[in-house]
């Protein structure tokens, strides 16, 4: 058995970095493709702007320009509105003596330059694993592929936010939709009194099974088998925990959600949600907005900042929205139900 309380963890930051530059690359060169470069050329403006002129959907005119000021192709005004840098101004715009965008655009992977044009202007989520989950119903491939994603994405987040003692006074918590149970694993491995459900697709917790077994106190863990959208909700927990979860579902979907959420819990209960928040101006940290742009292209959706969620949980009866830890590129905001 693996006893998470002995494992070392350090920051997952330049990981997400890394994962996220292939989609960097992509932008560079689209927004080649779509003219972005040559409308900046005339005059600065700001995404929303840009949007109407070159005819893309706005959320992700927004998503790609951070994702080129990270690439340092465009400059935030400070004023809502973006400018060329000297580098793109220079080798990017069209008319310019010294234009390099077929040498970039020919190198990089087709593949990621349509999926990127498809969705400015038809809307992302393209993820055929999009429409399984809006219908609840999950095949064995995306199961077992959704899975492994996710256990490796937050397992040592997980353990970082429990490390820091904001859950010390949490006795049972409920993990809604929680992939492979890794916060549980890591939930009840903190603490020998505490106790985890895993609320999750059926499909989902036959796969978490597995991983939870290599763990310390795994039978310290149930399982709820439902679909957070049309099963009740389990009542057993004090606390509820969102990790990775409200930036997958457009805003009226994750409105419901926290909505269900607060129904569920006792009067006194708490929710945790886990994210990797966007910084107010949506234009750092880098790895949040890479992380943007690509939940963008597979789901349509995209990284809150603080102030998004807080005004969310508020809205559907939370009080007191707060970060409470934060460990590498994820934040732990926390809010009560009083």
């Amino acid at each position: 058995m693996i006893d998470l309380t002995k494992q070392k963890i350090v920051s997952d930051a330049p990981y997400l970095v890394q994962l996220g530059l292939h989609v960097g690359v992509a932008s560079v060169t689209v927004a080649d493709q779509i003219g972005l470069y040559d409308a900046l050329a005339k005059k600065s403006a700001s995404p929303g702007a840009l949007a109407d002129e070159l005819d893309l959907i706005h959320r992700g005119a927004d998503a790609i320009c951070a994702v080129l000021v990270q690439m340092e192709m465009l400059h935030a005004q400070g004023d809502g509105t973006y400018a060329l840098s000297d580098v793109a101004q220079t080798y990017w715009v069209k008319d310019s003596p010294f234009y390099r965008g077929t040498v970039l655009g020919y190198r990089h992977t087709e593949w990621h330059q349509k999926r990127m044009l498809n969705a400015l202007k038809e809307g992302g989520g393209d993820d055929p694993i999009n429409a399984m989950w809006e219908a609840g119903s999950v095949n064995e491939e995306a199961a077992q592929l959704f899975t492994a994603i996710m256990h490796e994405l937050s397992l040592a987040p997980s353990i970082a936010a429990l490390r820091s003692g904001t859950f010390d006074s949490t006795q049972h918590i409920v993990d809604a939709g929680g992939g492979s149970g890794a916060f549980c694993a890591a939930f009840v491995g903190h603490r020998a009194d505490a106790q985890a459900t895993l609320f999750e697709l059926p499909p989902i917790c036959e796969k978490a099974q597995g991983y939870l077994s290599k763990y310390d106190r795994h039978d310290a863990v149930s399982l709820y088998p439902a679909d957070f959208f049309r099963d009740p909700w389990p009542a057993q927990g004090d606390a509820f925990f969102f990790g990775n979860i409200l930036h997958g579902w457009e805003l009226r979907r994750a409105r419901q959600l926290l909505s269900f959420c607060h129904d569920a819990l006792p009067k006194g209960g708490r929710i945790f949600i886990h994210e990797i928040l966007l910084d107010p101006g949506r234009i750092s940290p880098p790895e949040a907005v890479y992380f943007n742009m690509m939940m963008f292209l597979t789901h349509g959706t995209g990284q809150f900042t603080f102030d998004e969620l807080a005004t969310l949980l508020i809205e559907t009866g939370f009080k007191s929205p707060r970060v409470a830890n934060t460990f590498g590129s994820y934040s732990l905001i926390v809010a009560d139900k009083v």
